[in-house]
């Protein structure tokens, strides 16, 4: 549920609607969601004790935020621009 208004919000249109920074800040609940969503997923699973599934999906979510760490690390480091501060 708490995935729809990223969805919602993700074409041009809403990005001009919302205004930059109120867009910005939404699509940043992902780093808040995603974790809370494997672990709903986990709790879910807690009772059959199966918890494949909530680890592959927590594995995946992962790789992909840390890919996107990476990127914008790399992105932040390229030739004439200082290092961006850790968060």
């Amino acid at each position: 549920m708490l995935l729809i208004p990223l969805a919602a919000s993700s074409s041009k249109a809403m990005v001009r609607r919302l205004g930059g920074k109120r867009w910005q800040w939404l699509h940043r609940l992902v780093y808040l969601i995603a974790p809370l969503g494997i672990l709903h997923f986990w709790w879910m699973k807690a009772g059959k004790h199966n918890f494949t599934e909530p680890v592959i999906f927590g594995l995946i979510i992962a790789l992909l935020l840390g890919l996107r760490f990476y990127w914008y690390r790399a992105k932040s480091a390229a030739p004439g621009r200082p290092l961006a501060k850790a968060v």
